[in-house]
């Protein structure tokens, strides 16, 4: 019964019929390529002009019949010239057309002759190139005064801007790359170089060896002046390769380092070789952190280069970047993807073995690490909550589809926590075999979940109840969005406790969806134990958990929250300083959590907030002070007269206990909450300690207010995140105007969807500008309505009810709403039915708060 149920879910995919054939946005299957020679003729000063020519040659195999051959081609390319020929006999075949679709960047060739099945083709295409200037496909961009270099970014669908080709990840293909250029110029690119040979006098042809077969997206190479060193280990000669900087303060000892660690790291985790004899790692200033290209990685050069003398948390970063595109090179490159949908296969599993590399490389900071792995865990279960969720596995097909599913909380974060449970669950040796089965079965080659979920089962059948499949099981986590909570009720006086579960939601996303939870827990004196699994066949269970105060969930090992009955509430109370860090850290995000969606967790949060004034564990004050906790809380009664002094002065209190625990106190553990503090300081004016913050923070505001700046990080949601959080807000934004002018920089073209995120975040911030940012936004986005994808409008929309707490606010959003054109009129009558949902719950917990009295102990003056 087992094989039946695991066959019903791996149909689709065993005869290869998603709902992606011959869908809008998707190449056809009637030829696909096999190899790729592509040769690049630059300027031989490359700031001379953003111009290029090119020329690809595609071996093309054909799958059935055809006289139409479609692949990829954006709009800033020129086709001069095609010539297509049979490969075995080199007779010519005739083209008779041509045809550019805008909307679909499809290159259609229409042949007088039906091509025939299983032959092979050679496609020649001659064209002209205009290089980008936003960082995405090929561009130009000057680092010194007169000194440019020329760079390739092309995942996910960014190499149809710079050659023709077939743009997909499951049309992987050999490439043979050769770049001409100035002489005074280095190239890199993918493989090893072969040759180089000497062109007019001035100028140099640059050949590279064959790579292994490779998607399109991970093509890459680079010409420019940078400076190079590279080093040999164990025969895998690794390059750094950055812009000169005489002013630079560090060296590559730590890169070198870290980066053999992880690849010997991953290939004895693989059980798989690295294929090329070099790996090059390119610093870039201001990169979006990190981009796997095979054989030539891309990082923000700070990741290359750190200080003998820099602390543990800048280590972590570092090594984590590193790691993560590292094992890139086996999950995503080796092993690649058959559809962008299973993007969480390769990068959970990059985030996943990120950590897990990084604490054995700095087994001195495991307490950052886990930090970290614990922090990335909470963003994603907060985002995983809203509108703006999807699934792991959740088809696209659109370009800006693709590009919002890069989301980093979901295909990132949410799916390492995923794999790392599963993991958990399994045993990390029975879970390792399963992984190196799976890479081994299809290296070089594309894979689906369900080829991963059949390897997993394979060694961990016997470990698991007799009706379920590990593809059930991992199905139930990547095709649903959002996340459960468990409940937890005692049973008497005994071992024995009832669990029920429910989908975590919001009012207006409470569907009926049931999980197979693995049930972990933890007691004082028993350490971690494994009670079970919870089907999702069932929404109770009674499980038998052992100790004294066992608590489910309680390291964070499961994707889950964890409410519990009163009883249980009091226990943990009256044991909360037996509990660690992490478990008191994950109890106050979960009591918040429920707290805003209708849990009765109100009395457990005070009892936690006041133990919070002698708490010395870092993680949780970050789990309390956070903008999706108090911060919430504070920005949801804000203008309120009855109630903003109440939550004010517990601000304050709880602001003056954190400087008072952390202002010096030198553990590195302790520098986000110090950072936490000094924030929170600064926001509520308490203290003069903020002053030696000023200049850097003035230094970021006139980085956020310039356009040039904006150009290059407009597409770097996540840098521009930290940036705002780290800004004096309140002086950036210092004039009604300054959020107009931010908002224009921020939304121009609507070039990266994922500027919304940036939008959802400032939002989220309560600084004393957001009246302004409020009222400045909807305008904006008026504008940009028909630009943006409809899905993502959909779920934006949905987003920010989540942030509209005061009336006047509220009224400017229906009246936004009912401006808008591009939505129906179902869609317009459900975002006002969801406002007037957001109203009742911020009306039942400002009821709620309204109970508290100023004499209440969480509010008196901090001693």
């Amino acid at each position: 019964m087992i094989y039946v149920q695991a066959l019903l879910l791996l149909v689709p995919f065993l005869l290869n019929k998603t709902v992606a054939n011959a869908t809008k946005y998707r190449l056809p299957d009637s030829t696909f390529p096999s190899h790729y020679v592509l040769r690049i003729e630059m300027n031989t000063d490359l700031g001379s002009s953003d111009n290029y020519t090119g020329q690809v040659t595609i071996t093309i195999v054909v799958h059935y019949p055809t006289d139409l051959i479609v692949l990829h081609a954006a709009e800033n390319l020129e086709i001069k010239q095609i010539i297509l020929q049979a490969l075995e006999s080199g007779e010519s075949v005739e083209v008779r057309s041509k045809e550019r679709e805008t909307e679909t960047q499809f290159l259609k060739i229409y042949t007088e002759q039906m091509l025939n099945q299983s032959e092979q083709y050679q496609l020649t295409i001659s064209f002209g190139g205009h290089m980008q200037r936003n960082r995405t496909g090929f561009f130009l961009e000057e680092y010194q005064k007169g000194e440019f270099y020329a760079v390739t970014v092309f995942e996910p669908i960014y190499a149809r801007k710079a050659f023709p080709c077939y743009d997909e990840p499951m049309f992987k293909a050999t490439f043979d790359v050769e770049v001409e250029c100035g002489k005074d110029y280095s190239v890199h690119s993918n493989a090893e170089l072969m040759e180089i040979q000497a062109v007019d006098g001035d100028r140099k042809l640059v050949r590279f060896e064959r790579t292994p077969p490779m998607a399109s997206y991970l093509v890459a190479f680079i010409i420019s002046k940078f400076d190079e060193e590279v080093r040999d280990f164990d025969g895998l000669k690794i390059g750094m390769i950055t812009p000169p900087n005489d002013q630079q303060e560090g060296d590559f000892e730590f890169a070198f380092r870290a980066t053999w660690f992880s690849v010997d790291g991953l290939q004895n985790y693989t059980g798989q070789k690295y294929p090329f004899s070099k790996l090059d790692q390119v610093g870039i200033d201001y990169f979006f952190g990190g981009l796997e290209n095979w054989g030539l990685i891309l990082y923000i050069t700070d990741a290359l280069v750190v200080n003998s003398q820099a602390d543990d948390w800048d280590k972590v970063e570092s090594v984590r970047l590193i790691a993560h595109e590292v094992a890139h090179q086996f999950f995503g490159n080796l092993v690649g993807l058959t559809w962008w949908e299973h993007l969480w296969l390769k990068e959970g599993f990059a985030t996943f073995m990120s950590f897990k590399l990084t604490r054995e490389f700095l087994p001195e900071a495991w307490i950052l690490i886990n930090h970290q792995n614990f922090i990335d865990r909470w963003d994603a279960l907060h985002f995983d909550a809203g509108p703006m969720t999807y699934p792991m596995s959740n088809y696209v097909e659109s370009p800006e589809a693709i590009g919002v599913h890069y989301t980093a909380e979901i295909v990132y974060n949410k799916a390492a926590s995923v794999i790392r449970m599963m993991e958990a669950a399994l045993g990390e040796e029975v879970f390792k075999a399963g992984v190196q089965d799976y890479i081994a079965n299809d290296r070089f080659g594309t894979a689906d979940p369900y080829k991963l979920y059949l390897s997993l089962h394979r060694f961990a059948e016997h470990m698991l109840p007799l009706e379920a499949h590990v593809a059930e099981i991992f199905h139930s986590w990547a095709t649903q969005a959002g996340h459960p909570v468990v409940h937890v009720e005692m049973i008497g006086e005994s071992n024995y406790y009832r669990l029920t579960q429910r989908k975590y939601c919001d009012t207006w996303n409470c569907n009926g969806s049931r999980w197979w939870i693995p049930i972990f827990y933890s007691s004082y004196e028993l350490g971690e134990r494994f009670a079970g699994w919870f089907s999702d066949a069932t929404d109770a269970i009674t499980v038998v958990m052992d100790g004294d105060l066992p608590l489910v969930n309680n390291g964070g090992y499961g994707f889950y929250r964890v409410s519990y009955c009163q009883r249980g509430w009091e226990a943990i109370i009256k044991n909360w300083n037996r509990l660690d860090g992490i478990a008191r850290a994950k109890l106050i995000d979960d009591a918040f959590a429920l707290f805003w969606n209708h849990g009765n967790t109100f009395g457990p949060l005070k009892a936690m907030l006041q133990l919070l004034r002698t708490e010395s564990d870092p993680l949780p004050w970050l789990a309390a002070m956070g903008d999706r906790t108090l911060g919430k809380l504070l920005h949801m009664v804000k203008g309120r007269s009855e109630l903003e002094p109440i939550v004010q002065q517990l601000a304050r209190n709880l602001t003056l206990d954190m400087l008072k625990l952390f202002r010096n106190d030198t553990r590195i553990e302790s520098r986000r909450v110090r950072q936490r503090a000094l924030v929170w300081d600064e926001r509520l004016k308490l203290t003069n300690v903020r002053v030696g913050r000023t200049e850097i923070r003035f230094e970021l505001c006139a980085q956020i207010m310039s356009p040039d700046f904006m150009v290059k990080l407009r597409c770097n949601a996540k840098f521009l995140i930290e940036m705002l959080q780290n800004a004096d807000l309140e002086k950036c934004f210092s004039e009604p105007e300054d959020f107009d002018e931010f908002l224009d920089n921020l939304l121009e073209n609507f070039e990266c969807p994922e500027v919304l995120n940036v939008v959802l975040a400032e939002l989220e911030m309560n600084n004393p500008a957001s009246d302004q940012f409020v009222e400045s936004l909807f305008d904006k986005l008026y504008n940009l309505q028909t630009s943006i994808d409809a899905d993502q409008l959909d779920g934006f929309l949905k987003e920010v009810i989540h942030y509209i707490y005061k009336p006047h606010h509220q009224q400017l959003y229906r009246q936004f709403i009912d401006r808008l054109k591009v939505i129906s009129e179902d869609q317009r009558s459900t975002l006002h039915h969801l406002l007037d949902l957001q109203q009742s719950r911020v009306d039942d917990i400002l009821k709620e708060l309204a109970e508290i009295r100023v004499s209440h102990p969480m509010l008196t003056n901090s001693q």
